[in-house]
């Protein structure tokens, strides 16, 4: 093998790494909800506050989106197939289920972690 010719393979090999590593970096995943650390200014700028009023129009009816409240975080429903028209297993959106989640439901909290909460609850 000549010199040139081994410049150039150098150069392949160097170009087949980068290839390589740029196509085999992770993709970033997104965080469960149970994992959300809401901070006071996570809080303030990026989750919209609801008193308990307004989020019972968000009950999944007539169009409307379906939120819950649970623990004081306020989760949209909209991806959850299991609550088709604002229902499910007789408990309706647009009210705090804590106590429906944690005592009375089968799967508890755990149903939460792949949702996204988008607001917080006001005392």
């Amino acid at each position: 093998m000549t010199i040139n010719s081994s410049k150039y393979l150098i150069y392949l090999l160097i170009c087949l790494l980068f290839i390589f590593v740029g196509c085999s970096s992770p993709e970033p995943t997104a965080t469960p909800a149970a994992e959300v650390e809401v901070t006071e200014t996570t809080t303030r700028s990026e989750l919209k506050s609801f008193t308990i009023e307004e989020l019972s129009s968000f009950n999944g009816k007539d169009g409307q989106p379906a939120y819950v409240s649970v623990n004081g975080m306020i989760y949209d429903l909209i991806d959850v197939t299991s609550w088709q028209n604002g229902k499910h297993n007789g408990i309706e959106a647009g009210q705090d289920v804590t106590d429906a989640i944690m005592n009375k439901s089968p799967h508890g909290p755990k149903v939460l972690d792949n949702l996204v909460p988008i607001g917080t609850l006001k005392e």
